[in-house]
């Protein structure tokens, strides 16, 4: 995903958040165990920016959400990306169990040309 320093509402960005119930765990070769995603009753983004800031940014859960897919939507503010470069995000998802990471995905930031 591609966005620019300072974008801000009304632009939302979605990650999809996919989980992977039954697969089996390439490095150790044991199942994976993750979260029924129907059970999540929450989301935030946990952003690192450059420079390693990490920052937590409020977001909605969108769409219907099934055991293995959620979408995590934020609609941003202009605070949200004050600088050019990779930022790495991950959707914290709040469970019964606590909260639980997803895995990293990563989100280019322009500066205006």
């Amino acid at each position: 995903m591609t966005l620019y320093v300072g974008a801000s509402s009304p632009l939302a960005s979605d990650l999809v958040v996919t989980s992977r119930y039954g697969e089996t765990d390439p490095v150790s070769g044991l199942p994976v165990v993750a979260p029924d995603l129907t059970t999540v009753s929450a989301v935030s983004w946990e952003v690192v920016r450059p420079g390693s800031e990490v920052v937590t940014l409020p977001a909605s859960i969108v769409g219907a959400t099934t055991a293995t897919k959620l979408v995590a939507r934020r609609l941003h503010a202009a605070t949200d990306l004050p600088r050019a470069g990779k930022y790495a995000v991950r959707v914290l998802l709040t469970t019964p169990g606590g909260v639980v990471r997803s895995e990293p995905q990563s989100l280019s930031v322009l500066a205006f040309p």
